[in-house]
């Protein structure tokens, strides 16, 4: 009677497996056959600048003239779709996937400029707020910190840049020119009240950071990126403490480079 069981519990799973092994086979055979009935594009964005459009993805993907509408599945490459649409710097992820009745799905997200910079060159390019180098856009001003000064990098789609939290304290004062860019501006986007106060980034000759407010004629010295946050809570300190009691033009620099003071000079 036990043999008997293991018997029928053999031939059950064999059934099983055989079953679906026809049904796997049934839909490939399926999907075969399926062909493109539309395509819908979903593009995400974290705030409102547009720097690729539903008609850029046709054009990228070859559908500019529905060349893939009516095409059969088994004809088109979605990781080839894919690569191209990742090919393009204004894309941070995509996604492309089908259903059963033939739809074409696209996902994609757009990459958010953080900051706008024109490097020694003279070449401008946008920083993206996930770490990347992007073209700028022909119809788009987006309103970003400006970075200039000593800055040897240029665009380079494939750059992946770091945050301070991956990188060690004591190797902050050895990053590259686009990496100290990076860091300062996402700190400085995160921060509303900075945000309104900061306009320009600047290496200088000696590899530290100067930067021009918005309001005032004066120059923050800002030195390297050591201690970051707390030469930001100074600054800040300084604009809603000091400088309402002093004026906005009564200093020609602000030096933050050292440790629990700031020193001014007209």
């Amino acid at each position: 009677m036990e043999l008997f069981k293991k018997i029928l519990i053999i031939l059950f799973w064999l059934l099983l497996a055989g079953s679906m092994v026809f049904l796997m086979g049934f839909i490939d055979s399926k999907n075969g056959e399926l062909k493109v009935s539309s395509i819908e594009i979903t593009i995400q964005r974290s705030t409102d600048v547009v720097l690729i459009t539903e008609e850029d993805v046709m054009n990228i993907i070859g559908n500019d003239e529905n060349r893939l509408i009516g095409r059969p599945y088994e004809e088109i490459c979605l990781e080839e779709l894919e690569n191209r649409l990742r090919g393009n710097g204004y894309v941070a992820d995509v996604n492309i996937h089908s259903r059963i009745q033939g739809d074409l799905y696209i996902d994609l997200t757009q990459r958010t400029p953080l900051a706008r910079v024109i490097n020694s060159n003279h070449e401008p390019f946008y920083l993206s707020t996930d770490g990347h180098t992007m073209a700028l856009h022909s119809s788009v001003i987006m309103p970003s910190i400006l970075a200039t000064g000593l800055i040897p990098d240029s665009l380079d789609p494939a750059v992946t840049l770091r945050t301070l939290d991956y990188i060690p304290e004591n190797e902050r004062n050895r990053l590259s020119a686009l990496e100290m860019i990076y860091n300062l501006a996402l700190s400085i986007q995160k921060d509303k009240f900075l945000s309104a106060q900061i306009e320009q980034v600047y290496i200088n000759e000696k590899g530290e950071v100067e930067m021009i407010p918005k309001v005032g004629d004066h120059l923050i010295l800002f030195g390297d990126l050591e201690h970051m946050e707390g030469k930001f809570n100074k600054l800040t300190a300084f604009y809603k403490e000091g400088i309402r009691y002093s004026g906005w033009d009564v200093y020609d620099t602000v030096n933050l480079k050292y440790r629990n003071q700031i020193v001014c000079t007209k």
